[in-house]
């Protein structure tokens, strides 16, 4: 039945609502979506769209019991071999992927049963989530991890003051063949608070993973962010810093994210830098180094002036250059827009913005586009 993935990742839901009889229940998800046209030399336009969708629900129990079971809706596209991946924004040449409408996409992204056996500390066993180094003032990395993409685990699952943590079976919640064989995870990351005062804040977050595969070998994964606030003479400024020392294709590779921000009334400036180190001398090897990094260019350069028009919205003019391979000439592109930013309530964004894309190796395209991002 073609919809069997639907019906089950339901039921998994549905089976917590016996238990919800009595007790505290809350839904709580997020939803990513995104529209846009682009249009040619010619303005013959051409649509593109994806969503992801993540809805849970949250059962407490007595004696300090929750349960927990989420599950998961994603626009797909078909690949070279007629096999559906989930749709990125852009892909590496700048382009949107358009998508195609799956229901099978429907799936049960995580179950877990966790108890708080203290105020801020809390053990359990099911799926647990991980990730590091979002960019913040890119829009279009905006959805992807600079440092560790997000990646999960099915085990043992640790959380007290700020540290989380566990052990199990390392799994993708978007592949078709979730578990791994062979293979063994283990991960920890802390948010340490160094400094919190009026005038400064300074926190730390340091992550690791390490994989075993096969009896012996072992992958280790590390990364860390930091995140700096301050202010000079009365302008408040901020910057958020991530690095990464990753195995890709056996060979450790380091990537680096740098986001400075100052702000001084209404107005408001916004930088990104990233940058991968890569192994391979040839395009080819490049490009499966990049494959396997969530971000598919070795270095992107942004900025974005941004002036605030109302305390819900703001108009910002961000300019990106993007280059795939640092070594290969003529493959960069750079994006020029003018992007209208709308806080509608606690927990929501949408951006409104028209771009000019400028492909060095080829035709150039402008873009409309539309984006919604909200949690709750």
């Amino acid at each position: 039945m073609k919809h069997r993935p639907l019906l089950r990742s339901l039921l998994a839901v549905a089976l917590l609502a016996p238990l919800a009889a009595g007790a505290e229940t809350e839904i709580f998800g997020e939803l990513d979506w995104g529209w846009r046209t682009t249009f040619d030399d010619e303005f013959t336009p051409a649509n593109y769209s994806n969503h992801k969708l993540n809805l849970g629900a949250r059962v407490r129990m007595d004696e300090g019991v929750r349960l927990e079971a989420e599950i998961q809706h994603f626009s797909t596209v078909r690949d070279a071999n007629g096999d559906r991946e989930r749709t990125r924004i852009y892909d590496g040449k700048g382009r949107v992927s358009n998508f195609y409408e799956d229901p099978d996409a429907v799936r049960l992204r995580a179950l877990r049963a966790m108890w708080d056996f203290v105020p801020g500390g809390s053990i359990g066993l099911g799926d647990a989530f991980y990730s590091i180094g979002t960019p913040h003032n890119a829009d279009a990395w905006a959805e992807n991890e600079a440092i560790m993409s997000e990646r999960g685990i099915r085990g043992a699952i640790f959380e007290l003051s700020g540290f989380t943590g566990g052990f199990g079976i390392p799994f993708d919640p978007y592949a078709e063949e979730e578990i791994r064989n062979k293979s063994f995870t283990v991960y920890g990351q802390y948010d340490i608070p160094v400094l919190d005062n009026r005038r400064r804040s300074l926190s730390v977050v340091p992550a690791v993973e390490i994989n075993f595969n096969n009896g012996r070998t072992r992958v280790w994964n590390l990364g860390a962010e930091v995140h700096y606030a301050d202010s000079w003479k009365g302008l408040p400024w901020t910057v958020d810093m991530a690095a990464g020392y990753l195995d890709v294709r056996t060979k450790p590779v380091w990537t680096m994210l740098f986001e400075p921000s100052l702000s001084t009334g209404d107005f408001s400036l916004g930088g990104t830098f990233y940058y991968a180190t890569l192994n391979s001398s040839d395009a080819s090897g490049k490009q499966a180094e990049l494959d396997e990094l969530d971000i598919p260019v070795q270095m992107f350069l942004g900025v974005e002036p941004m002036v605030r028009l109302h305390r819900k919205f703001a108009l910002g003019l961000p300019v990106l250059w993007n280059n795939p391979m640092v070594d290969v000439d003529d493959d960069e592109w750079t994006t020029v827009a003018l992007a209208g930013r709308f806080w509608p309530t606690d927990g929501a964004s949408s951006v409104t913005a028209l771009r000019y894309h400028k492909i060095h190796s080829g035709p150039d395209f402008w873009e409309f586009a539309w984006s919604l991002s909200f949690e709750f």
